[in-house]
């Protein structure tokens, strides 16, 4: 059984109205063949020169039937003390929620996600891209 994740670079576009969210992030998601998840979100997080966090978003993964193939939208604002002109950077990844075969749930991290899939459910996955970050213009 062929099982597939992939959470591709992130695009980040900044919104232009001054009432819209301070970044806004499209993030294409392919996960294939994967009955276990049980749910799957998109995190995001605005980086700062120094490896902190001028904030961070996620948006739910509408999975069926064990599957999604699409563009996710994050947005989200600075978080409480920062702007985003802090950021140089936003890095995305996928984190998914497992149900095993004895019917308890498991959340994954995105780095553990296909061991974690494979521990639980029996089946390997065969390809997996856990996410990407890219540098932001100023």
């Amino acid at each position: 059984m062929r099982l597939l994740i992939t959470a591709c670079t992130a695009l980040c576009l900044f919104a232009s109205n001054a009432w819209a969210e301070d970044f806004t992030v499209q993030v294409p998601v392919r996960i294939e063949n994967m009955p276990h998840l049980t749910a799957a979100h998109v995190n995001c997080n605005a980086v700062t020169a120094t490896h902190g966090s001028a904030g961070s978003g996620l948006t739910n993964v509408p999975l069926t039937a064990g599957g999604y193939n699409g563009t996710l939208t994050v947005a989200f604002n600075a978080a409480a003390g920062h702007s985003r002109i802090e950021a140089t950077s936003i890095s995305c990844d996928l984190q998914a929620t497992i149900r095993a075969a004895d019917g308890h749930t498991v959340d994954s991290g995105y780095m553990a996600l296909p061991g974690s899939y494979t521990t639980l459910t029996g089946q390997a996955v065969a390809t997996y891209s856990p996410g990407g970050s890219v540098a932001i213009p100023h």
